[in-house]
């Protein structure tokens, strides 16, 4: 899904670093193979269905990647029926997922989480109305706050987390919904024990925590 979409960058946006050091292996004869997720019919194939396992067996995190999101909504549901617990919809509003807020909501309900990452609008892949506005329309209860920094033309990584605090707070979130988002939510990810005001859906018996 990534490889298809490296020419659809908005104009004026950064493109990513990684997408030159693929076209570096490509120009030097060290091309990767593309990874499918679905079979043939459109479903979840065997080998997606071994990896889901192993994260279940071990309580990991499972982060979408830069799969369609098509893909990713297939793939959380197998997750979900193989006991998957914790699972990230990776930056929903990056150029090769460009998941509708609609189809975000519908993601929810598989105890998932989307996951906002500062370099997307950061970088001018999507604007800041649409960052924002998807983080409310499908809940700041089931949004995680990451940065994507470590690139030298961003801002420091250690720096990320705060800068993007503040633009939340800047923009109408409460200072509890900030702490949800970054703190709260990424613990649970994490797999660290609950500080004072965590959520129970995530760390309550309904989750089997």
């Amino acid at each position: 899904n990534q490889k298809s979409c490296l020419a659809e960058e908005p104009e004026g946006a950064t493109k990513p670093m990684w997408a030159q050091l693929q076209q570096d292996l490509l120009d030097a004869g060290m091309a990767s193979p593309s990874i499918d997720v679905l079979d043939a019919d459109g479903e979840v194939n065997e080998q997606t269905r071994q990896v889901l396992s192993v994260i279940a067996k071990y309580d990991m995190t499972l982060a979408t990647g830069h799969l369609h999101g098509d893909e990713s909504h297939k793939v959380v549901a197998v997750a979900r029926e193989a006991g998957v617990r914790r699972i990230v919809i990776t930056h929903p509003e990056f150029t090769s997922q460009r998941i509708p807020v609609e189809q975000q909501r519908s993601l929810v309900p598989f105890g998932a989480l989307l996951e906002r990452c500062l370099t997307t609008p950061l970088t001018g892949k999507v604007a800041w109305e649409t960052w924002f506005a998807n983080i409310r329309g499908a809940g700041p209860e089931n949004s995680v706050i990451s940065t994507d920094l470590g690139q030298p033309f961003n801002p420091p990584v250690e720096d990320g987390l705060a800068i993007t605090a503040d633009l939340l707070l800047e923009n109408g979130f409460t200072e509890d919904e900030v702490r949800l988002m970054i703190v709260h939510n990424s613990r649970w990810l994490a797999g660290a024990e609950p500080l004072e005001g965590a959520p129970e859906h995530h760390f309550g018996k309904e989750s089997g925590a």
